[in-house]
């Protein structure tokens, strides 16, 4: 038996502490078997960075209420996301804003992150304010005028992955040609 758990405890060595190791028995009679490292903290284990990616879009507007609601799943390691509003009639850009989505939920273990806003539609350009409220029209239910270019960044702000949205989303892709249009 002690054989067996020294072949398994040398086995494990490689993966635990590297080369070079300098090997010790433990004290007290004890048979334990410990190791040193002979490198210093640069020795850390460096993590993979997940980029990432955009997993899920829903949008919705209530005309009763005049509040547009939206919704971004998106996988990897992400900081930030933000939503370009933009409206068309005829294939004609008319409006467009920027707003900032708010972190809902972020798992401790980089699966998965939820990101939302909420937007109260202004009658005025004087009320307008970013992240607050939004001089798209909500009317009409079926958003053919519509179009949502949605960006979600790493962590380190370094890539990011984009998403045309909506049925104008072509009305835009030369102005964002890294974005990919949702199918």
């Amino acid at each position: 038996m002690k054989s067996a758990l020294w072949s398994l405890s040398v086995a494990f060595i490689p993966v635990v502490c590297g080369n070079p190791c300098e090997f010790r028995r433990g004290g007290g009679g004890s048979g334990f078997v410990g190791f040193e490292t002979g490198f210093g903290g640069e020795t850390g284990l460096v993590e993979e960075r997940i980029p990432p990616n955009i997993e899920s879009i829903e949008v919705s507007c209530t005309p009763a209420e005049a509040n547009w609601s939206f919704t971004v799943e998106a996988s990897g390691q992400v900081g930030v996301a933000r939503i370009y509003t933009r409206y068309a009639v005829d294939g004609l850009p008319m409006m467009s804003e920027s707003h900032l989505m708010n972190w809902d939920f972020h798992p401790t273990n980089g699966d998965w992150s939820l990101f939302t806003l909420s937007l109260v539609q202004s009658e005025d350009m004087q009320d307008w304010e970013p992240g607050m409220s939004t001089m798209i029209p909500c009317e009409d239910p079926s958003y053919d005028n519509h179009a949502w270019i949605i960006e979600v960044w790493d962590t380190e702000g370094e890539s990011f992955v984009c998403t045309l949205y909506g049925a104008q989303a072509p009305v835009y892709q030369s102005d964002f040609p890294s974005c990919t249009i949702w199918e």
